[in-house]
């Protein structure tokens, strides 16, 4: 076989794979179109109750044709405020801590470089952002991966916020994608940014933007439930960048490679091989010494648009997905956030509201009675008009026909869907920690704590988002920071063995555990006065530790002198100097110490004590 026939072969085999993937992505997508069509679909009305469209087009196109009131009192904004208001104050930072004492210093090396990541996205809004997300339509996505925009050579690490829309995933996978056999992005790109960004695939992507062009065009309906290939993945079939895009799904899915292992019975290690030939001589070798075959599971990913493979596949550097989920609240059928279960008593309050000011507006001129059928015509137009004047007939009467009073229950059960919000939402005042006059502090934080213990599976799925946003940020500093750029982070703490073991694999799988840590003002106050009350107890803490809990300005220098050794106190006079000679010991004045008295001891006054 010669090199043409080689290359031919080769890029056969290239195309052959290529079409396997594409056919293997489409077939996903199809498989899930119905789960996810179900859930955009909930969370685009979720989204629109939170913002205030409330109201059905068809019921308030009837009502504005009736001229009949279409009012919005959103309560549902208020209650998702709260909750994500909770989250905001109580912000937490990614650490990491270590298994035992000897992986302390690498576990605090860890912390302070995913602290510069998070500090560099600006983490803290990005939480919000997410939470945000969940508590709405049922998901929040993060996303971890590598952005060459500014360091085209190294790259740097992003933590963004993924719209939840764009995120295909199957149904029931666990909670942190353990069991996700594969994770679909679907992303709208400008032709011109495609173009920038693939250039070698810029006729395909024209091709593909007329083809999206020309099937809109036919079928205004789009048809995502079919899976295709030129239609966008979220909700809508129009795209935010116009028709002049095209779609780009980058594909993840779980794969499953050989591996070789040595094991050392000794040691007790097991590694990796790199050198097979050389694995084999040592196991021929050495007794204790063997090589066992296993599988393990990668993170494939690739790009794809069309019938076109844009870039992959590659393998995740920690065998993970780089998109991390907050779900919220996990039903049968599908994924869901707050809002679901309060739309039906939100409509109910909006109903009942339009309902009862369209009994005012009806009933402020009931109508009138009388005889006369010139004056019945002068008070049917004029008479609900301030001022109006009509000239009566001798004999002629009239009178005003009372209106029905509204009834009170319309009111009350507008109430009582108000007060259904705050129980199903489980977000009352009582997280306000509104303070009535007979209650005491400790009162308003029961009721707080109670209050918080409803929605407390909520915030455990959001620890556990933010536990595996810390394992990638980690994973990605392993695998793609530098060691100067670690050293000079770390500062004057760094050494090469720090940084070598900040940059091992084994060492952030074996020796740290994921942790996360107070960050906002109020935690580490309430940390602080804790610290304060043990304090004053007798507990034995550390200054540092109370300065360290603080939010003193400035208190970086008190931390310094606190570290400093403490001054030596000057002597008494008498007491320095150097040690006196045997035989000779001095009394405080400079002279001998006088007989039967220890050396330093002041003598008796002039007389002695039958003086005195």
């Amino acid at each position: 076989m010669d090199a043409k026939d080689q290359d031919r072969e080769d890029l056969d085999g290239r195309l052959t794979e290529g079409q396997d993937l594409i056919a293997r992505v489409r077939r996903w997508r199809r498989e899930a179109s119905a789960y996810h069509q179900a859930f955009v679909q909930h969370a685009i009305r979720a989204r629109d109750f939170y913002d205030g469209d409330q109201w059905d087009p068809q019921d308030k196109q009837q009502l504005a044709d009736e001229g009949r009131p279409a009012l919005t009192i959103n309560l549902v904004r208020p209650q998702i405020d709260l909750a994500s208001g909770i989250q905001r104050q109580e912000k937490i930072d990614l650490k990491f801590i270590g298994r035992t004492k000897d992986d302390a210093p690498v576990a605090e090396a860890m912390t302070k470089v995913v602290k510069y990541v998070c500090d560099r996205n600006d983490f803290e809004m990005r939480q919000g952002d997410v939470f945000l997300d969940g508590v709405i339509t049922g998901r929040g996505w993060f996303v971890v991966e590598m952005h060459y925009r500014d360091d085209f050579l190294n790259g740097e690490i992003a933590i963004r916020q993924e719209p939840p829309e764009d995120v295909i995933i199957p149904r029931g996978v666990e909670r942190d994608l353990s069991d996700c056999p594969w994770l679909l992005r679907i992303k709208r790109i400008p032709l011109a940014a495609a173009r920038r960004l693939w250039p070698k695939h810029k006729d395909d992507f024209k091709i593909l933007s007329e083809i999206a062009e020309a099937q809109r065009d036919n079928e205004p309906g789009g048809d995502y439930g079919k899976g295709s290939d030129a239609v966008p993945a979220g909700a809508s079939d129009v795209s935010p960048y116009g028709h002049d895009a095209v779609e780009v799904i980058e594909a993840f899915w779980e794969d499953y490679e050989p591996v070789l292992l040595l094991i050392d019975e000794i040691r007790g290690t097991v590694e990796a091989v790199k050198d097979e030939r050389r694995a084999r001589e040592a196991a021929r070798m050495i007794e204790t010494i063997r090589l066992v075959e296993r599988t393990r599971r990668v993170i494939r990913c690739a790009r794809i648009t069309g019938s076109t493979v844009l870039e992959g596949p590659i393998t995740m550097p920690d065998g993970r997905y780089p998109l991390i989920p907050f779900f919220c609240f996990r039903g049968r059928k599908g994924d869901y956030g707050i809002v679901k279960n309060a739309i039906d008593p939100q409509q109910e309050v909006n109903k009942r509201r339009s309902q009862a000011l369209h009994i005012i507006n009806t009933s402020a001129n009931s109508g009138w009675i009388t005889d006369d059928p010139e004056l019945l015509e002068q008070l049917t137009e004029f008479g609900s008009r301030p001022g109006m004047g009509a000239l009566k007939k001798a004999g002629t009467t009239y009178e005003r026909i009372l209106p029905t009073p509204m009834p009170a229950a319309v009111m009350q059960m507008e109430q009582q869907s108000r007060d259904d919000i705050k129980a199903i939402t489980g977000i009352n005042s009582d997280l306000l920690g509104i303070r009535e006059a007979t209650q005491s502090g400790v009162a308003i934080d029961l009721r707080m704590r109670q209050g918080l213990t409803v929605i407390a599976a909520i915030f455990d799925n959001y620890r556990l988002a933010l536990r595996e946003v810390a394992r990638r940020v980690a994973a990605r500093i392993v695998a793609y920071m530098p060691e100067d750029e670690i050293a000079r982070i770390l500062g004057e703490e760094a050494t090469p063995e720090l940084v070598r073991q900040v940059k091992s694999f084994d060492a952030l799988r074996y020796d740290l555990v994921a942790a996360q840590s107070p960050s906002t003002p109020s935690i580490r106050m309430s940390n602080f006065l804790m610290l304060m009350e043990m304090k004053k107890t007798g507990v034995p803490i550390p200054d540092e530790a109370i300065v360290e809990a603080s939010d003193l300005p400035g208190k970086e220098k008190i931390l310094e002198k606190l570290a400093q050794p403490a001054p030596k106190m000057p002597l008494p006079p008498g007491l320095g100097g150097p040690p006196p000679s045997p035989g000779a010991a001095l009394a405080p004045g400079g002279g001998p110490t006088p007989p039967g008295l220890p050396p330093g001891f002041p003598p008796p006054a002039a007389g002695g004590m039958g003086n005195a």
